[in-house]
């Protein structure tokens, strides 16, 4: 049944119900798809897969760490094309996938981060061919690249430190060279070295609530 801007009131004895449609369609079912609520003031992101997205974590400056929206932006692809997978993720329910196909490709993103700043960037990856190879690489603006292979087919923790040039810019690269098989990365984060445990104490911490704009 589909109520379109209605309000109605249910009677109970003694517990008058006052339920207010605040969808301009709200469908009623048995489906186990949660119905979306307009919240005044705040909208929804429209996302891939009809999940919400998680609320930033603070004093982390790369946004989207860990894919949860369903969704590579604000990342950008370059080489063979890149994809959120649902299957492999280090932490919560997705991952980044790169070089899938011919086993060569990668993802940036761009930061603007303090000037003359030590900074730490860490992230989760793995090949999925033992022995091929991945790189997690921060390229600061006038200042020299801070790069980290792996070849392991298990995830484990990559972290490199750098330091920013006048203006703070920085790019932020994950990168798997040729071969025959993709690499996965998760929860990438670039923050201050006295803020990195705080960081992966939300990740966890967020990751164990609901996703959604009310999600506290």
């Amino acid at each position: 049944r589909v109520l379109k801007g209605k309000s109605f009131t249910l009677d109970v004895p003694d517990h008058p119900l006052v339920i207010e449609m605040v969808e301009k369609t709200a469908q009623l079912s048995k489906s186990s798809q949660p119905i979306r609520k307009e919240v005044p003031g705040v909208r929804a992101p429209k996302l891939p897969d009809g999940t919400l997205a998680l609320r930033p974590i603070a004093n982390n400056e790369v946004a989207n760490y860990g894919f949860e929206i369903g969704a590579l932006q604000p990342w950008n692809d370059y080489g063979t094309e890149s994809k959120i997978v649902s299957d492999g993720a280090y932490s919560g329910t997705k991952a980044v996938q790169i070089g899938d196909g011919d086993g060569k490709g990668g993802i940036n993103i761009g930061l603007a981060l303090k000037p003359n700043t030590k900074y730490v960037a860490q992230m989760a990856g793995r090949v999925e061919k033992e022995g091929e190879t991945a790189r997690f690489t921060v390229a600061p603006a006038g200042k020299p690249d801070a790069t980290q292979l792996f070849t392991n087919a298990q995830y484990q923790t990559i972290k490199v430190e750098f330091t920013t040039g006048a203006d703070g810019a920085a790019q932020l690269y994950f990168w798997k060279d040729a071969g025959e098989k993709s690499a996965f990365g998760d929860n990438f984060i670039v923050t201050t070295p006295d803020k990195l445990d705080a960081v992966l104490g939300a990740i966890s911490a967020q990751e164990l609530k609901p996703v959604g704009l009310n999600a506290r």
